[in-house]
């Protein structure tokens, strides 16, 4: 190849490294690859999840939803769900568009934080991470869309606007999105309005329009937005809104408490998710209470507890920067993947980070601007990165509550790549190979959902989906009598994602014996939908008083959907229990 070619084939591959639109087309292509089949292999969430999807039919049907329970992801599931009416459906394209917006704002804010040629690997990385597009809970991901969208407003708006734009964002996530930004809102009133006096005294004092229009336009507009949801809040009053956060508050505190005890070793036989009122009452002496009435009852407990959670700070950065951790107990709430030789990465993304502070951050008189960008969204990010530790050490180090905290260390570790790279005086070829490697990233990477797909919650397959799908068609929600429904798991998020009006879920286990037909009468059920493996039909029934609705044999499971003819009144049901009485 002549020395011209060579020059162009240069000059070409560096445009596609520094091109914008290369950077956010392939940070887009390498999402939807490791997304790919989620449509196949993904179920409905049961849990949080479908409890959140509660307060969508609330939306729905009143224009009502709950402040405690993030409003603004509520109100946008049932946007959603007035579009698509279907949770499935809802939810996973909500997973994916949260998962783009999430990946495509970070490498929006790392190509001004770090050289573009190194933005787009450290961007990948993160868009890569199962932890981050297949967290157990949508809601985290989506909490995390607006703080990385401030970090991008600070980013590129260096000004008065820019940092008017950013409080009142504070203010808008800290209200109706994750109650805990309320810190990092507090700690930035004072640090703008401290800088902008010294400002004022440095330079001249700003006119008194170009002051509101930076920070009280924006914070006027935020705080009627705030009103405009609390007026639709439900329940309505300003009394029951705090019962209701301080209900959220001392259940988290139960829950997290209880767990942190278990895992510890704790002889207490109880369940921490169901039964932590029991602990609670042991070492507190109240069933009920706050993170800081805690503290106050029972120092020595909390600080336990707290100590517990820092020691589970470097397994919980490990596996929320690399989907793994090296040993010793699980940081998260759900099941994680271990490897011992996780600590090699994770030594050496320590080692960077702490070289670029040392070099960029710390010493003075370097030249930072090109390496660094902008210095406001540096300590915007640090401080949100802070105030993640301060929750780590409160809650635990769980990755779906670390997002700022694990794009900092990762920002910082690019930033020490880019060091060493210039020392080391390859940073030039690195460049011109950034492309390559994206196009092979993008082709060789395996899609996420396949058929050895297990989801968090320890089960293959889509059960909670099939069940939805069988069984929707035939439940009104507009019924005077809500359905009352025999499932083989008892989830209550089937009922959950049907509108909790329209029915009540039961564990087919728990009522399974010779009377069968009798206890369902007494049970009021009028709605059975069971399955069997191994091709064995799932339930015997007397077709007098059951009706066929639909069956199925999916590969080795046969399922039946049951309707009852006519439930016994309730003079007949008495007589029923007199009769086996006797």
């Amino acid at each position: 190849m002549s020395s011209v070619s060579q020059q162009k084939f240069s000059r070409w591959l560096n445009f596609l490294a520094e091109s914008p639109w290369v950077a956010y087309t392939g940070i887009v292509l390498l999402q939807v690859k490791v997304m790919l089949w989620i449509w196949e292999y993904h179920d409905l969430a049961p849990g949080d999840t479908s409890y959140y999807y509660l307060t969508v039919f609330d939306w729905l049907d009143e224009g009502k939803g709950s402040i405690a329970r993030s409003p603004v992801y509520t109100l946008f599931l049932a946007a959603l769900h007035k579009l698509l009416d279907d949770p499935f459906r809802v939810l996973t394209i909500a997973q994916i568009g949260i998962a783009v917006c999430a990946s495509l704002l970070t490498l929006a804010l790392l190509r001004r934080l770090l050289p573009k040629y190194l933005a787009w690997i450290i961007a990948a990385w993160w868009t890569v991470l199962p932890i981050n597009f297949d967290t157990a809970y949508i809601v985290h991901l989506f909490s995390a869309l607006f703080p990385l969208g401030l970090f991008v407003i600070a980013a590129y708006l260096n000004n008065i606007y820019g940092r008017g734009a950013v409080l009142a964002g504070l203010l808008f996530t800290a209200a109706l999105v994750r109650t805990e930004y309320v810190l990092l809102f507090a700690f930035w009133l004072v640090a703008l309005f401290g800088y902008e006096f010294y400002r004022s005294r440095r330079d001249g004092m700003s006119s008194w329009k170009t002051f509101l229009l930076a920070y009280g336009l924006p914070l006027a507009v935020t705080v009627l937005i705030i009103g405009g949801f609390f007026t639709h809040a439900k329940p309505g009053s300003f009394a029951e809104i705090k019962q209701e956060m301080h209900v959220k508050q001392t259940e988290n505190m139960c829950q997290i408490y209880a767990y942190n005890r278990k895992q510890q070793g704790d002889p207490w036989p109880g369940n921490p998710w169901t039964d932590c009122e029991q602990l609670l009452q042991r070492d507190f002496g109240r069933s009920e209470l706050t993170f800081f009435q805690a503290l106050a009852l029972n120092p020595h407990a909390v600080l336990q507890h707290i100590r517990w959670n820092f020691k589970l700070i470097p397994s919980g950065t490990q596996l929320a920067l690399f989907n793994y951790f090296s040993g010793g107990p699980n940081p998260d709430y759900m099941p994680a993947k271990r490897a011992p030789l996780v600590w090699i990465p994770f030594l050496l993304v320590i080692g960077l980070s702490g070289f670029a502070v040392l070099k960029y951050l710390l010493i003075p008189g370097l030249k930072r601007q090109e390496a660094t960008g902008n210095g406001f969204a540096w300590l915007l990010l640090a401080s949100a990165a802070l105030q993640v530790v301060v929750v780590m050490l409160m809650q635990r180090p769980r990755p779906s509550y670390m997002f700022p905290y694990t794009l900092f260390i990762m920002a910082l570790t690019g930033l020490g790549l880019h060091g060493l790279l210039e020392r080391l005086r390859s940073s030039s070829t690195l460049k011109v190979l950034i492309p390559v490697a994206g196009i092979i990233l993008i082709l060789l990477i395996p899609p996420h959902y396949n058929k050895d797909y297990v989801n968090y919650y320890g089960y293959e397959g889509q059960p909670l989906f099939e069940g939805y799908e069988r069984i929707s068609p035939y439940i009104d929600p507009d019924s005077p009598t809500p359905a009352v429904i025999v499932t083989p798991r008892g989830d209550e998020s089937l009922c959950n994602y049907l509108n909790k009006e329209a029915c009540t879920v039961i564990q087919f286990k728990k009522i399974y014996g010779p009377r069968f037909g009798f206890y369902l009468n007494s049970l009021g059920v009028n709605w059975v939908y069971l399955k069997s493996s191994g091709g064995k039909p799932p339930v015997k029934y007397d077709p007098r008083q059951w009706e066929l609705i639909d069956q199925g044999d999916a590969g080795r499971e046969n399922w039946v959907l049951l309707h009852r003819q006519k439930l016994k009144k309730p003079r007949d049901r008495q007589q029923s229990n007199e009769n086996s009485q006797r």
